[in-house]
C-alpha cells in the first residue's frame, strides 16, 4: 500500500494536483493511518458505510494536500 500511495502522491505532485511543499513520506503516511482508522473502525464498530465515511474523510485530507496556485 505505501508503494501504491507514493506512486500516487509524486504522480499528483508532478501534474501540479498536491501540494509539492510538504513530504512525499509525511503525506503517505497520513493516507495509510487514515485508511487504517477507516478499516478499523468498521471492523470494530461495524459502520453502516464503510465507503462514505472513506470519501468523507478522503475529502477532509484532499483539501489539505490539494495543490493551491
Amino acid at each position: 500500500m505505501k508503494e501504491l500511495f507514493t506512486e500516487i502522491i509524486k504522480e499528483g505532485q508532478k501534474n501540479r494536483q498536491i501540494r509539492q511543499d510538504l513530504p512525499t513520506e509525511d503525506l503517505v503516511e497520513s493516507l495509510i493511518i487514515m485508511y487504517m482508522g477507516i478499516e478499523y473502525k468498521w471492523e470494530m464498530y461495524l459502520i453502516d458505510n464503510m465507503i462514505s465515511t472513506f470519501e468523507d474523510n478522503f475529502n477532509l485530507q484532499w483539501e489539505k494536500i490539494r495543490f493551491r496556485e
